[in-house]
């Protein structure tokens, strides 16, 4: 959580977004999981429902625990390992635009997209209250990540090209 688009990210979401959730959710809860968390993030903790959980063995856990995981990224390029490792953990997943990017998934059927405040609100208040729409979205994330980003489907093209076979890279 030292680098720079992360710590723009979640500095972004606990002011612009988060306080607009407890508005009318005053119970939901903030998880934020991940190493060397700067000053800046570390002030959250304990405030606003908010938890730094700085470095953890394993994020799975976490991610189990969750209803729901968000990646407010604002600066993002490729694939964004942390939104597959919550599809992967069948967690539906609120993403911007930037996150969402690199991962041919289809906003509403494997994820949830948000750009404005008002966008996020709405989703993860949506996704918060409604544990069949919940369950329904992460059993398509992760069908989707088992589907596209195995090792077998991932490598496929590489073999290939060892191979000498059309199709490889």
């Amino acid at each position: 959580m030292d680098y720079h688009a992360n710590v723009d990210a979640i500095l972004y979401f606990a002011k612009n977004v988060w306080p607009l959730v407890l508005e009318t959710m005053p119970e939901a809860q903030l998880a934020v999981v991940g190493a060397n968390p700067t000053p800046a993030i570390k002030a959250l903790h304990n405030k606003n429902n908010t938890i730094v959980a700085g470095k953890v063995p394993d994020v799975r856990p976490w991610l189990w625990k969750a209803k729901v995981a968000v990646a407010p990224l604002r600066i993002a390029r490729g694939i964004q390992n942390k939104v597959l490792e919550a599809m992967a953990c069948a967690k539906p997943v609120v993403c911007s635009p930037e996150a969402a990017q690199g991962i041919q998934a289809q906003d509403g059927q494997h994820l949830m997209i948000a750009s404005e405040p008002s966008q996020w609100v709405e989703k993860l208040r949506k996704l918060l209250t409604d544990k069949p729409l919940r369950q329904q979205l992460g059993a398509e994330a992760r069908r989707h990540v088992e589907i596209n980003y195995s090792w077998s489907q991932r490598l496929a093209p590489l073999i290939k090209l060892l191979r000498g076979e059309p199709g490889g890279l």
